[in-house]
């Protein structure tokens, strides 16, 4: 909750919920150690090859008895990086950092990049945003409602659009073609 400065007190329970259920359900933190020379070999979790005994490994706890990385394969099944402290967050069979974990269970808003609690939010063009981030890119007029354009995913309102990017008709002078791109959030 330090990086949440904005957040209301609905937002805040949500928040202590969300936290608590990733860490009694999903969170823990891999332990290395030699394989036992006596094993027999267990597969590596990410890359397929073989750990052999007496090869040093991440064990997850989470993963049950089989779940065992080379060391430089303990890396979050979403963006790749190495799991900084063997931190991670364990869910359908594959390992996350808390950011990529966090997003298969909450939106993200496009404008602010935090973890959207609250109930409501708005869903444009496959992205989320907090309701009072649904906003022109521009002016930052509120669009909830309103007929948008979006641009480089990017939301602006109608007459920033137009001043910005709209062509002109050389002989009537009318804008071409905005209002096939005219969108509205209901």
């Amino acid at each position: 909750s330090q990086y949440c400065n904005t957040l209301d007190d609905e937002e805040k329970k949500e928040l202590r919920v969300f936290s608590q259920q990733r860490k009694r359900e999903n969170l823990g933190r891999g332990v290395v150690r030699l394989f036992p020379l006596t094993m027999t070999g267990a597969i590596c979790q990410q890359c397929g090859r073989q750990i052999c005994g007496g090869d040093i490994a991440v064990f997850a706890s989470r993963a049950g008895q089989s779940g065992c990385w080379h060391p430089q394969c303990f890396r979050c099944h979403t963006c790749s990086e190495l799991l900084v402290d063997l931190i991670y967050f364990f869910q359908e069979g594959n390992i996350y950092c808390g950011r990529h974990h966090a997003e298969r269970l909450k939106p993200r808003c496009q404008a602010c990049d935090e973890i959207i609690l609250a109930d409501e939010c708005t869903e444009a063009e496959g992205r989320y945003w907090h309701m009072k981030h649904f906003c022109c890119f521009e002016c930052e007029a509120s669009l909830g409602g309103q007929r948008y354009i979006m641009r480089e995913s990017r939301p602006y309102c109608c007459a920033c659009y137009e001043s910005l990017y709209a062509e002109y008709c050389d002989t009537c002078g009318e804008h071409i073609g905005t209002e096939s791109r005219i969108k509205k959030l209901l």
